[in-house]
Protein backbone atom coordinates (compact mmCIF):
# COMPACT_ATOMS: atom_id res chain seq x y z
CA UNK A 1 0.00 0.00 0.00
CA UNK A 2 1.58 3.18 -1.08
CA UNK A 3 2.46 5.97 1.78
CA UNK A 4 0.51 8.16 -0.23
CA UNK A 5 -2.76 6.50 -0.62
CA UNK A 6 -2.75 6.15 3.15
CA UNK A 7 -1.80 9.41 4.36
CA UNK A 8 -4.72 10.46 2.13
CA UNK A 9 -7.38 8.44 3.52
CA UNK A 10 -5.89 9.49 7.14
CA UNK A 11 -5.85 13.23 6.63
CA UNK A 12 -9.67 12.58 5.18
CA UNK A 13 -10.72 10.71 7.92
CA UNK A 14 -8.96 12.75 10.45
CA UNK A 15 -10.90 16.07 9.98
CA UNK A 16 -13.97 14.45 10.14
CA UNK A 17 -13.24 12.49 13.69
CA UNK A 18 -12.45 9.45 14.33
CA UNK A 19 -14.74 6.88 11.99
CA UNK A 20 -15.68 3.86 13.14
CA UNK A 21 -15.05 1.19 11.18
CA UNK A 22 -17.82 0.10 10.14
CA UNK A 23 -18.11 3.17 8.52
CA UNK A 24 -14.06 2.48 6.89
CA UNK A 25 -15.28 -0.90 5.64
CA UNK A 26 -18.04 0.22 3.77
CA UNK A 27 -15.90 2.88 2.25
CA UNK A 28 -13.53 -0.40 1.86
CA UNK A 29 -16.49 -2.58 -0.06
CA UNK A 30 -17.05 0.35 -2.44
CA UNK A 31 -13.44 0.47 -2.82
CA UNK A 32 -13.05 -3.46 -3.97
CA UNK A 33 -16.85 -3.47 -6.23
CA UNK A 34 -15.40 -0.42 -7.90
CA UNK A 35 -12.26 -2.67 -8.57
CA UNK A 36 -10.30 0.45 -6.40
CA UNK A 37 -8.06 -2.43 -5.21
CA UNK A 38 -5.45 -0.51 -3.99
CA UNK A 39 -7.64 2.14 -2.12
CA UNK A 40 -9.52 -1.03 -0.61
CA UNK A 41 -6.30 -2.56 1.20
CA UNK A 42 -5.71 1.18 2.30
CA UNK A 43 -9.15 1.04 3.88
CA UNK A 44 -8.68 -2.39 5.14
CA UNK A 45 -5.24 -1.21 6.58
CA UNK A 46 -6.41 1.50 8.86
CA UNK A 47 -9.27 -0.73 10.39
CA UNK A 48 -6.94 -3.44 11.23
CA UNK A 49 -4.33 -1.08 12.44
CA UNK A 50 -8.22 -0.43 14.89
CA UNK A 51 -7.69 -3.95 15.89
CA UNK A 52 -10.85 -5.16 13.45
CA UNK A 53 -10.85 -8.68 12.97
CA UNK A 54 -12.69 -8.37 9.82
CA UNK A 55 -10.57 -6.18 8.41
CA UNK A 56 -7.67 -8.44 9.12
CA UNK A 57 -8.88 -11.27 7.31
CA UNK A 58 -9.86 -9.07 4.34
CA UNK A 59 -5.86 -7.36 4.14
CA UNK A 60 -4.64 -10.89 4.82
CA UNK A 61 -6.96 -12.08 1.81
CA UNK A 62 -5.60 -9.44 -0.21
CA UNK A 63 -1.99 -10.11 0.69
CA UNK A 64 -2.27 -14.11 -0.11
CA UNK A 65 -4.28 -12.85 -3.38
CA UNK A 66 -1.93 -10.05 -4.35
CA UNK A 67 -5.17 -7.97 -5.27
CA UNK A 68 -4.18 -4.12 -4.39
CA UNK A 69 -1.19 -5.47 -2.60
CA UNK A 70 1.97 -7.12 -3.15
CA UNK A 71 1.32 -10.76 -2.80
CA UNK A 72 2.50 -12.03 0.11
CA UNK A 73 1.46 -15.14 1.64
CA UNK A 74 3.34 -14.85 4.79
CA UNK A 75 2.06 -11.52 5.29
CA UNK A 76 -1.38 -13.11 5.14
CA UNK A 77 -1.31 -15.96 7.19
CA UNK A 78 0.31 -13.73 10.00
CA UNK A 79 -2.73 -11.44 9.73
CA UNK A 80 -4.97 -14.13 9.59
CA UNK A 81 -2.84 -15.57 12.97
CA UNK A 82 -3.28 -12.27 14.81
CA UNK A 83 -6.93 -12.38 14.20
CA UNK A 84 -7.42 -15.91 15.02
CA UNK A 85 -5.73 -15.23 18.61
CA UNK A 86 -9.10 -12.91 19.11
CA UNK A 87 -11.16 -16.13 18.75
CA UNK A 88 -12.32 -14.71 15.27
CA UNK A 89 -14.50 -17.58 13.63
CA UNK A 90 -13.57 -16.34 9.51
CA UNK A 91 -9.83 -15.68 10.83
CA UNK A 92 -9.59 -19.61 12.50
CA UNK A 93 -11.15 -21.03 9.57
CA UNK A 94 -8.62 -19.19 7.41
CA UNK A 95 -5.85 -20.08 9.42
CA UNK A 96 -7.15 -23.94 9.16
CA UNK A 97 -6.91 -23.43 5.24
CA UNK A 98 -3.55 -22.02 5.46
CA UNK A 99 -2.04 -24.94 7.30
CA UNK A 100 -3.98 -27.48 5.64
CA UNK A 101 -2.85 -26.22 2.20
CA UNK A 102 0.75 -24.67 3.38
CA UNK A 103 0.03 -21.16 2.69
CA UNK A 104 2.47 -18.94 3.72
CA UNK A 105 2.95 -21.41 6.78
CA UNK A 106 4.47 -25.41 6.19
CA UNK A 107 1.64 -27.39 5.99
CA UNK A 108 0.20 -29.65 8.83
CA UNK A 109 -2.92 -31.02 8.59
CA UNK A 110 -3.55 -31.76 12.64
CA UNK A 111 -3.06 -28.15 13.08
CA UNK A 112 -6.04 -27.24 10.57
CA UNK A 113 -8.35 -30.03 12.00
CA UNK A 114 -7.89 -28.58 15.43
CA UNK A 115 -8.48 -25.03 13.79
CA UNK A 116 -11.50 -26.07 11.92
CA UNK A 117 -12.84 -27.36 14.63
CA UNK A 118 -12.54 -24.28 17.18
CA UNK A 119 -14.27 -21.86 14.38
CA UNK A 120 -17.05 -24.54 13.76
CA UNK A 121 -17.80 -24.64 17.11
CA UNK A 122 -18.24 -21.15 17.12
CA UNK A 123 -20.86 -21.24 14.70
CA UNK A 124 -18.36 -20.83 11.32
CA UNK A 125 -20.11 -22.64 8.49
CA UNK A 126 -17.20 -23.07 5.96
CA UNK A 127 -15.30 -24.80 8.82
CA UNK A 128 -17.50 -27.17 9.56
CA UNK A 129 -17.99 -27.97 6.24
CA UNK A 130 -14.15 -28.55 6.04
CA UNK A 131 -13.61 -30.27 9.12
CA UNK A 132 -16.40 -32.48 7.61
CA UNK A 133 -14.37 -33.19 4.18
CA UNK A 134 -11.25 -33.57 6.13
CA UNK A 135 -12.86 -36.52 7.88
CA UNK A 136 -14.63 -38.36 4.87
CA UNK A 137 -11.48 -37.80 2.75
CA UNK A 138 -8.64 -38.99 6.06
CA UNK A 139 -6.84 -35.47 6.04
CA UNK A 140 -5.49 -34.77 9.64
CA UNK A 141 -7.35 -37.57 11.02
CA UNK A 142 -6.66 -41.21 11.49
CA UNK A 143 -8.55 -42.54 9.06
CA UNK A 144 -11.52 -42.04 6.56
CA UNK A 145 -14.94 -42.46 7.30
CA UNK A 146 -16.11 -45.57 5.16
Amino acid sequence: ISRSILDKIRTATISRKQPSVDWILQKASVCHRNSSHKKAAAYYKLAADQGSTTAKCLLAEAHQSGLGVPKDEKRGFLLYKNAASKDDPTALACLGDCFLSGIGVDQDQHKAIDLFRRAAALGEGNAAYNLGLCYLKGIGVREANS
